[in-house]
């Protein structure tokens, strides 16, 4: 039957990792095109990308993973975070943007949770474009149905 399942329901999960050294990532790229370039020519041998440097990505990476809502914690959201009545945007997407995208992410990631202050941290350290991923991946999380394999 049917509730059966129900029982068994999970909700949408991705983990998203975001590197807060952007020098590590330049260097880890870097190495990564030598090594294709080498590859390409025949005379130039095999070169691998440095372990330190797959290694110094990885210690500054964060792995949120982040977990869509139930459909009544989305519309209690959204109440929460009304339009402002003097901003177009706001009232075409029918919330208050400059709110409602800081709440849904902290409340999308579920793993590891951070304080207040360890948020405060991270979001100095964010650029907006992983700021933009962890809002799009929320966002795709909570409004986008699932899609059976068959």
């Amino acid at each position: 039957m049917a509730i059966e399942a129900v029982k068994k329901a999970k909700l949408p999960e991705k983990v998203v990792p975001v590197c807060l050294d952007a020098s590590a990532i330049e260097a880890y790229r870097e190495a990564e095109q030598e090594a294709a370039r080498a590859a390409a020519d025949s005379l130039g041998g095999k070169i691998t990308v440095p372990e330190e440097l797959a290694t110094a990505v990885e210690a500054a990476t964060i792995r949120f993973t982040m977990r869509g809502l139930p459909r009544k914690q989305w519309t209690e959201l959204l109440k929460s975070h009304p339009p402002r009545k003097d901003n177009l945007e706001d009232r075409k997407v029918g919330f208050n943007e400059d709110t409602l995208y800081e709440a849904l992410v902290r409340k999308c990631i579920v793993d590891p949770v951070p304080t207040d202050e360890e948020w405060e941290q991270i979001d100095e350290a964010l650029t907006q474009g992983e700021w933009t991923r962890l809002v799009t991946v929320a966002q795709t999380l909570n409004l986008i149905g699932s899609k059976l394999p068959f």
